[in-house]
């Protein structure tokens, strides 16, 4: 499986959702019915109009491209 890093940056979240789309061999529309919602919310994430997504819906947007999300929580005594 291949692993993408995320960090709290607009472009990140932009590229992810590009990236889960295009592995995903999804249509836009396809995805939002997956997903529950109107082509224009995702649009608003694709040009940067709509931030910060829960992590709950980061995992059912990479759920709906097939993939999945897995948090690391640094090392006790680390950070």
């Amino acid at each position: 499986p291949r692993s993408v890093v995320i960090v709290n940056d607009d472009r990140a979240l932009n590229a992810l959702i590009e990236r889960l789309l295009g592995a995903s061999g999804l249509t836009k529309t396809e995805l939002c019915h997956r997903l529950g919602i109107k082509l224009q919310s995702l649009n608003q994430y694709l040009r940067f109009r709509r931030r910060n997504p829960s992590v709950l819906w980061m995992v059912r947007l990479a759920e709906s491209c097939g993939g999945h999300v897995v948090i690391e929580f640094p090392e006790r005594g680390r950070g």
